[in-house]
């Protein structure tokens, strides 16, 4: 169903992970499982050639038309063999025998691509180290992954902004590898907004899981509760929350009436 993928973080494969979404687990050097299938590009029904480093790919022969300068990196059939999905450096296309369905733009290159077996995911590792899995109807994403191979620590978000990480660390846990960038239109520098000054209001597993597992009802629950709270450009119009730091305490013995400040270090 794809809630659960290996993944190496070097090339030739070596030091793989296995996350598991629904499970909320990282973990490193997995054993293999044989319901875990590598992507297919070719079987009796159909097949896709070029497609690997290539700027001529073909399903079933016929030409799959990129853009200029666009390389197709990895392609996958879907279950059925009646499709294709196709990752290039600018976007992910699902490629039918005579047409395509659908294309969407990657925010980077696609250098993997697999399909989970009840054909409702397509996923992409792409070249700004995340795994994103969008809906294999139309294209749109469901969820993103990253995980910092150093300290595995991970954080999987959906785009509404609602998020789910590994617990903390030394150094704090996967919160802290992301934030949420807001663009201000034209001529205007963005904002880079902290996760954790959000946390209390988009630290929401339950809206990840619901989202990935219910299809149009985890939908609307993650829609009604934006509506309750808000978007991200909504919660922070008023400016950011503030940060506050401990700068100094006081003591005070149970008969004083008062209290002597004492400096933190």
């Amino acid at each position: 169903d794809g809630a659960v993928v290996d993944f190496p973080t070097e090339q030739a494969g070596r030091t793989k992970f296995r996350f598991d979404l629904l499970e909320g687990t990282l973990a490193a050097d997995p054993a293999p499982r044989n319901d875990l299938k590598r992507a297919v590009a070719q079987n009796s029904r159909l097949r896709v050639e070029g497609w690997h480093n290539g700027r001529t790919p073909t399903i079933d022969g016929r030409p799959i038309k990129l853009e200029e300068n666009e390389v197709a990196r990895a392609a996958a059939l879907l279950p059925g063999g009646d499709a294709a999905v196709l990752g290039t450096d600018f976007y992910l296309r699902l490629e039918n025998k005579k047409d395509e369905a659908w294309r969407r733009i990657m925010p980077a290159p696609a250098w993997s691509v697999n399909v989970s077996g009840d054909g409702r995911y397509i996923l992409a590792a792409l070249g700004d180290g995340t795994i994103r899995w969008f809906s294999a109807k139309d294209g749109g994403e469901v969820l993103a992954l990253f995980v910092d191979p150093r300290d595995q620590r991970w954080v999987a978000w959906i785009p509404e902004g609602f998020f789910d990480h590994s617990r903390a660390l030394k150094g704090g846990g996967g919160e802290t590898l992301v934030g949420y960038h807001l663009n201000n239109g034209d001529h205007r520098a963005a904002d880079f907004v902290d996760i954790g000054q959000l946390y209390n209001l988009f630290y929401r597993r339950d809206l990840v899981l619901a989202k990935f597992r219910d299809g149009a009802s985890g939908a609307r629950m993650v829609a009604e509760q934006l509506a309750k709270i808000g978007d991200v450009h909504a919660v922070l119009k008023g400016g950011l929350p503030p940060k506050l730091v401990l700068v100094e305490a006081c003591v005070r013995a149970s008969v004083a009436s008062d209290c002597a400040p004492d400096a933190m270090a």
